[in-house]
């Protein structure tokens, strides 16, 4: 079997999900990695990051405005995380690596508090631990997912089920 470029050896892809593991896990202060329901995408991956979907320790379930991400209606720790392990093999015939996060339960949903208010999710935030929201920054923002549409209750908790992110090495190119 050929190889379909681009293409790279396990070496590549395994360091940058162990340190996405890593980071999202480790302690920082009272922190660790967090996951934050956002309604909508970010404007910029820069400098407004944080602002739009930052939460930090400090930030409790009934956070607005100044301390917790504009786009965040719920926020709660990361919980475990497995992997990398071997992944899916893609069209071209390349294996992928991936990290598995386990089922997240009772995230608070906070949008103004009036306990009938709702909300879509459209993408989910990972963060890694930041212990009071004015010290943290864009590059705490580790990944952003997109997810299917969800349609949330103000006060209300949710179940995210489990999830992975995967990287392969390679995708086949037609357009050559």
């Amino acid at each position: 079997m050929a190889i379909t470029l681009p293409a790279a050896p396990e070496n590549f892809y395994s360091p940058s999900l162990n340190e996405l593991k890593n980071v999202l896990l480790a302690k920082n202060g009272s922190s660790i990695g967090r996951i934050a329901l956002l309604t909508s995408a970010p404007s910029s991956m820069g400098s407004t990051l944080w602002q739009e979907v930052g939460v930090a320790w400090n930030s409790n379930e009934n956070n607005t405005g100044a301390n917790r991400g504009t786009f965040v209606i719920g926020h709660t720790d990361i919980g475990a995380i497995t992997g990398p392990v071997v992944g899916p093999t893609e069209g071209g015939g390349e294996t992928g690596y991936k990290i598995q996060f386990g089922e997240i339960k009772d995230i608070p949903v906070f949008i103004n508090g009036s306990g009938i208010s709702t909300a879509t999710v459209v993408g989910i935030a990972l963060v890694e631990g930041v212990d009071n929201f004015a010290m943290g920054a864009y590059t705490n923002v580790r990944y952003i997912i997109k997810v299917a549409d969800l349609v949330v209750t103000d006060g209300k908790k949710i179940t995210l089920p489990a999830f992975e992110i995967t990287m392969n090495y390679s995708e086949i190119d037609t357009g050559l």
